[in-house]
């Protein structure tokens, strides 16, 4: 039988654009790098694209996240996308392993 853990994780802050717009770039699945990298990187993060066949405006959508595995990471991981919604503003996914 599959294990499976439930977690949530909620992380909040301000930023000065417009929630429309800040919408947008989440909703960009696979464009995670755009906005992921900066100083001090949760993860080594080197690169996103979306599973063969996965469409970003058909859910559920999955993106490959590549990691740079000097660092003890594994190589890869999938993030599935199973719900956005856009009046609330949360999306829902599933990462996979």
């Amino acid at each position: 039988m599959t294990n499976f853990v439930r977690a949530a994780a909620f992380a909040s802050a301000e930023v000065d654009v417009p929630a429309d717009a800040f919408w947008k770039v989440l909703r960009d699945w696979p464009g995670v790098m755009k906005w992921a990298i900066g100083e001090d990187p949760p993860a080594p993060l080197i690169g996103t694209s979306l599973k063969p066949g996965h469409d970003v405006d058909v859910l559920p959508c999955t993106r490959i996240c590549t990691y740079d595995t000097s660092q003890g990471f594994q190589p890869y991981l999938e993030e599935t996308l199973l719900h956005a919604d856009p009046e609330a503003r949360r999306i829902y996914y599933n990462i996979e392993g």
